[in-house]
């Protein structure tokens, strides 16, 4: 039976092209046996747009990513796994000194690409306390 409901969800929902991945802020979120079991079966667009965006918490877009390339043809995307960005001397030496909170901002955003979050990571866990965020492959 459990086989039955994660082919059904499966179905309904397109892996991300893994060509594609950690080229947005979103990447593909898999369907788990935890989320199948959170939503009635067979479930419904709208059984799973209230499963990714209600219950998870992610961006469910149905497939339609071209603002999220990241997340290739899949239809519920998350944010991708952030952890913490140590600043390097690299990274000192490329802003004023003392470094004003905007100065580390553009270090972060503009100059690195990365994801300044100010220590505020309720939604990146893994980042813990860090400002300046990167996806998890970033060397």
């Amino acid at each position: 039976m459990m086989r039955l409901v994660l082919l059904t969800i499966t179905l309904a929902v397109l892996l991300v092209d893994s060509s594609q991945a950690g080229s947005a802020d979103l990447v593909c979120h898999h369907w788990t046996a935890e989320d199948a079991a959170a939503i009635p079966q067979p479930a419904t667009i709208e059984d799973q747009r209230k499963l990714c965006e209600d219950i998870l918490g992610y961006t469910f877009t149905q497939g339609k990513n071209e603002e999220y390339p990241g997340c290739g043809e899949c239809w519920c995307c998350k944010p991708k796994d952030l952890v913490c960005h140590h600043w390097t001397a690299e990274d000192a030496a490329a802003i004023p000194q003392p470094a004003t909170i905007e100065d580390q901002r553009k270090l972060c955003e503009d100059i690195l690409g990365y994801t300044f979050t100010q220590g505020k990571n309720e939604e990146y866990p893994r980042c813990g306390e860090c400002w300046c965020c990167k996806p998890e492959s970033t060397p």
